[in-house]
């Protein structure tokens, strides 16, 4: 049963991927080409990203052998991944949205074969250019809950997916909550500093909550990356 545990945590490390795409990682993360082409993107200024991870050491600790079965539910929120766009102005950031929203929707979309079939939901909690897709899907013999939302407030775009082996309604009220704790955040006005942990500080990294924020009910942060501009060489 091994396979199974490893199978599982290969795969999310994969959806990290999927969202946390495009630009050169602040630390030492890959990236490619699945995410919007920040650079055409009118009136951008910065754009960033950070990865959260749960803890699934104890998951390793279970004694397979014997017949027992990794408790996922324990771990609740396997990963949330964040990404923080900032425009010029309000009316810059509200144009872009749906380029943004539909960019990074067709391609969890097109992950189909990992997600399942993705619902539409409303989410009330937010402005008009909101949008949110919600789903389950069985991994190894699992059952995981995804939502991501997409939205826009002042100069600013945001968009959380969050993955849980919780229900669909923790994974919804996880997405909704650290959307709104990262929205209410001041972004910084010093230089970007990388630290060892994999995070960085200044700028908008600053409106990431940090490990000790309510709101991350037991994820840390894992990684960050800058989207845009692309951090000098």
């Amino acid at each position: 049963m091994k396979w199974r545990l490893l199978t599982i945590v290969a795969m999310f490390a994969m959806i990290a991927g999927l969202t946390v795409r495009g630009g050169v990682a602040a630390q030492d993360l890959p990236t490619d080409s699945a995410t919007p082409d920040f650079s055409e993107l009118d009136g951008i200024q910065d754009a960033v990203a950070r990865n959260y991870e749960g803890d699934i050491s104890a998951l390793y600790s279970t004694d397979l052998s014997s017949g027992a079965t990794p408790d996922f539910s324990s771990v609740g929120t396997f990963s949330i991944i964040s990404l923080i766009i900032r425009f010029e102005d309000d009316d810059k950031a509200s144009d872009a949205f749906d380029q943004v929203n539909e960019t990074i929707t067709q391609q969890v979309s097109g992950e189909s074969e990992t997600f399942g079939d993705l619902e539409e939901v409303d989410v009330d909690d937010f402005g008009d250019n909101t949008s949110a897709q919600a789903g389950s899907f069985d991994a190894a013999g699992v059952t995981t809950s995804v939502f991501f939302l997409t939205t826009q407030e002042d100069e600013f775009v945001y968009y959380t997916a969050v993955v849980s082996f919780a229900d669909a309604d923790s994974a919804r009220s996880t997405a909704v909550d650290f959307t709104n704790t990262v929205k209410d955040r001041d972004a910084g006005d010093g230089e970007v500093e990388l630290h060892e942990d994999g995070t960085s500080s200044g700028g908008l990294f600053n409106k990431f909550p940090d490990a000790s924020d309510e709101v991350l009910t037991g994820v840390t942060p894992s990684a960050d990356v800058q989207l845009y501009p692309e951090p000098e060489s």
